[in-house]
């Protein structure tokens, strides 16, 4: 009987981006889906462990280790390859879907070699946008062969598909965004306001040294050049200059391969009012410290950290760029301006922190948003949708709940 439930393959080369997995294959297998999952093994330092075991213990997925070089590796990524296209072939998958650069290109080639029903690649970032020369044409040339093995292109939000359609990547009848778009959509019971005044935000607080009378700008994510990091901390400078108690409150850690910079690497370290934690597994908890989230990143997909402040009703401040004019509603859950305009960034963050009221106002419009558009059961549903969908049209066995159900009591 479980022979005939159909099988989806998730390929990701980082173990960091399973966090976009987590709860939707579970969601997929309660739908009656087969689901295995190829995947860089767990490392404890990037807190992917527990990410790891949650798939495994609680949504019930298959783990596959496979070694994927992020970056270019040709001798790696040539065995990456066939080590992923033997899995694929031993499971015999109706869908794969990969998502991450490499693991789109790799994923996409091996589903490609075994002929694999449905080919899905998952687009959650355009890399070679805030790239030039030589490693620009590597990243275009290794979309564009994803984007030829793939049946579809999933955008994750509808900036991202029109920037992919520019690039010349593919044609606009292979891309889908579905819904408002969305990775894997935002917990609302997890990332809500109702926990701002819990004894444990209150010990975070005194852990980070920040005072219960401080105004707040907040970021969560890498604190990278590509984040836009150096603009913020400059803007950080001169909001203090009239905003007493002012902090900044960095929740994320450096990375090697994007720098920010020594000079703001050292006022970030020595700075009495900037809190750095580095990586930290769980963020929820630090949005409640914030009272304006700061987002000056110059590229994404569809961002999750700024859908997470505004589920927590802390408005938002970014720049108008792909993926992120996607997640904040200008003028109703935060303000959004042009990249090259940094005096307007810092006069926008400035008016949220003088103004209670705007605050208050453009955050319960950004829960009300993210209610909307992004909640997980949202998100998971209209993707099970469209498996179903793409199952039906090539005349392919559909996912069953009661042949799921039997599995499970066989199992037992």
């Amino acid at each position: 009987m479980a022979d005939a439930l159909p099988r989806i393959v998730y390929i990701t080369t980082n173990a960091m981006s399973l966090r976009f997995l987590a709860g939707q294959i579970g969601y997929m297998r309660e739908r009656g889906f087969r689901v295995s999952v190829v995947a860089s093994p767990p490392c404890e330092k990037e807190g992917t462990v527990d990410v790891y075991r949650q798939l495994i213990d609680c949504d019930g997925a298959e783990m596959i280790s496979e070694v994927m070089s992020r970056e270019m590796d040709p001798w790696q990524d040539c065995q990456s390859l066939a080590r992923i296209t033997r899995h694929l072939r031993r499971l015999s998958p109706s869908i794969v879907n990969a998502g991450t650069p490499k693991a789109g290109l790799l994923g996409m080639l091996a589903a490609k070699i075994v002929n694999t029903p449905i080919r899905l690649y998952t687009l959650r970032g355009l890399r070679l946008e805030t790239c030039a020369g030589v490693k620009r044409r590597i990243l275009w040339g290794a979309e564009r062969a994803a984007s030829c093995c793939a049946h579809r292109v999933i955008c994750v939000s509808h900036s991202l598909r029109d920037a992919y359609v520019a690039e010349g990547l593919t044609g606009p009848e292979k891309t889908v965004t579905l819904g408002q778009g969305a990775s894997n959509g935002i917990d609302l019971e997890r990332y809500t306001r109702k926990m701002k005044r819990s004894p444990e935000v209150d010990r975070l607080r005194e852990k980070l040294g920040i005072p219960l009378d401080a105004l707040v700008i907040g970021f969560v994510g890498r604190i990278t050049g590509d984040k836009g990091i150096s603009e913020l901390v400059a803007a950080f400078r001169r909001c203090e200059e009239s905003v007493p108690k002012l902090f900044l409150l960095l929740v994320g850690d450096y990375e090697s391969n994007d720098s920010v910079g020594n000079e703001v690497r050292r006022i970030i370290e020595s700075h009495q009012r900037i809190v750095k934690t580095g990586f930290v597994p769980d963020s929820s908890s630090y949005y409640h410290l914030m009272d304006v989230f700061a987002f000056p990143s110059r590229r994404e997909g569809m961002p999750n950290a700024p859908l997470e402040a505004a589920a927590c009703e802390v408005p938002v401040v970014g720049y108008r760029v792909t993926g992120v004019r996607d997640a904040v509603v200008d003028k109703k859950t935060g303000t959004l301006v042009s990249p090259e305009m940094t005096d307007e960034f810092q006069e926008a963050l400035l008016r949220y922190l003088s103004d209670a009221s705007l605050r208050r106002s453009h955050g319960l419009a950004g829960r009300q948003w993210v209610r909307e558009h992004f909640s997980q059961s949202l998100v998971w549903e209209n993707l099970f949708q469209y498996y179903r969908t793409l199952l039906r049209e090539r005349g392919l066995p559909l996912p069953s709940r009661r042949q799921a159900d039997e599995r499970e009591l066989a199992a037992a």
